[in-house]
């Protein structure tokens, strides 16, 4: 094998770069709409576990994920809290009465102020979701395994207790129906 002169540029070794300006722009751009990394990596062609890589190894592109993150942070925040602030919301009702001379169109228009609480609710959920999200959705229930083994309801019995610990939702009664989620033990409605 012959010696690379000065003047050939150097052959670089192994398989060609994914980090092409045209897939990082994809990836950028869906990531400043609100996409998630998972989703923006399938739409630029990349793996997670690349993603990663770029971002742990070259820090302009670290930062510019991180501001279209940001971006699309601050946008829906501010489209969140525009939705929970009071406007006024104009009701029209149109009706027609029989009368002697004929039919006549009666237009009743009211105009009330009102908030969109759900959004406020929305956003601190997700904002603060240890004091505002939402506990639903942590049911651990078993009835045992085969031929109701001990060690299973052992199993069953630990995952409630962390369970509980971690998502902050009531221990099961003592009466609960057997099998019952620890949610809707009792009269309890679902949430």
């Amino acid at each position: 094998m012959m010696p690379e002169s000065e003047d050939q540029p150097k052959r670089r070794v192994g398989r060609p770069t994914k980090r092409q300006k045209e897939r990082v722009d994809r990836l950028v751009q869906v990531l400043r709409t609100g996409n998630t990394r998972r989703a923006a990596c399938q739409f630029a062609g990349i793996s997670e576990t690349t993603l990663a890589d770029w971002i742990s190894n070259f820090p302009d592109f670290r930062e510019m994920v991180e501001r279209a993150e940001s971006e699309a942070e601050v946008r829906n925040v501010a489209i969140v809290q525009k939705a929970a602030q009071e406007r006024d919301v104009v009701t029209v009702k149109v009706k027609t009465v029989q009368t002697a001379e004929g039919p006549v169109t009666i237009t009743e228009k009211t105009t009330k102020r009102e908030m969109d609480w759900k959004a406020a609710a929305w956003w601190l959920g997700r904002r603060r979701p240890r004091d505002w999200g939402s506990t639903a959705g942590v049911v651990v229930g078993a009835k045992g395994g085969i031929d109701g083994d001990p060690a299973d309801r052992d199993l069953a019995d630990l995952l409630v207790d962390i369970a509980v610990k971690v998502s902050r939702v009531p221990p099961p009664a003592e009466n609960a129906e057997e099998g019952a989620p620890a949610s809707l033990a009792d009269d309890e409605a679902p949430l």
